[in-house]
């Protein structure tokens, strides 16, 4: 076996070891978004965008798009 062949059997290691790391990582940011999500209960007293805050969001909107 040569030198690079072992080199590149490393590569392929670290490729998967990411990858996997990677997909562990959105599972748990999933798991937390999703119970943070259904434990918030719904503010009480909070009055919706007025009229010019929902324009300043169009706009901004608009720009980003």
């Amino acid at each position: 076996m040569s030198s690079m062949e072992g080199v590149f059997s490393w590569v392929g290691d670290w490729q998967w070891l990411c990858m996997v790391t990677l997909f562990l990582a959105s599972v748990v940011t999933l798991i937390i978004y999703l119970v943070l999500y259904f434990s918030n209960e719904p503010p009480v007293g909070k009055t919706p965008l007025s009229h010019v805050d929902s324009e300043e969001a169009d706009g901004i909107l608009c720009w980003v798009l």
